[in-house]
């Protein structure tokens, strides 16, 4: 009984139905559900640290939408997660630390902003700037933002109606 009521929490945790799911052959399930599927799979045996290898490699957009509000649901739950990804859009968006390897060896060990804001560090390890962040750059330039440290779309979004507002000196409404 523990162990069942441990799989129907974790799929709830993954927004997938356990009666919905729990006859079905993998084979059906789209690659997103898979992805889900496994993670529930790992959050029912309660691991202290949940190690992610590229989580969304291979997803559409809403398979990916979808594993990354998992993911940030998950850490507001106080769950420690590695998250091992190419990926640095997925990685800006999601992480406080990155570690950086290349052949096997520890380039870069520190806070997200620390790295992605040093554009000769980014060039020295050969890694090309999250999009979020060229985007930050390009509104920068033009006066749009002043914050730097802004790694979603949301982040950007907010901070350019924060700047508005300051630069036409009134009060930003959100809506």
């Amino acid at each position: 009984e523990e162990v069942h009521a441990r799989v129907v929490s974790a799929f709830a945790d993954v927004e997938l139905d356990f009666e919905r799911f729990k006859d079905r052959s993998p084979c059906t399930l789209s690659e997103g559900e898979k992805r889900r599927a496994a993670i529930a799979g790992v959050l029912a045996m309660q691991p202290e640290l949940l190690v992610l290898d590229e989580p969304t490699a291979g997803l559409d957009h809403n398979g990916l939408l979808s594993v990354v509000q998992i993911l940030r649901k998950l850490h507001t739950q106080g769950k420690s997660i590695v998250l091992i990804s190419h990926d640095l859009d997925l990685v800006a968006a999601l992480v406080e630390r990155i570690v950086v390897l290349q052949a096997g060896r520890i380039r870069f060990d520190g806070p997200r902003a620390k790295l992605l804001q040093d554009h000769r560090l980014m060039a020295q390890l050969d890694l090309t700037p999250p999009r979020t962040q060229r985007v930050v750059q390009a509104l920068k330039r033009k006066g749009l933002v002043r914050n730097e440290d802004l790694y979603s779309l949301e982040e950007i979004k907010k901070e350019i109606a924060r700047t508005c507002g300051v630069i036409q000196n009134k009060p930003v409404v959100e809506k």
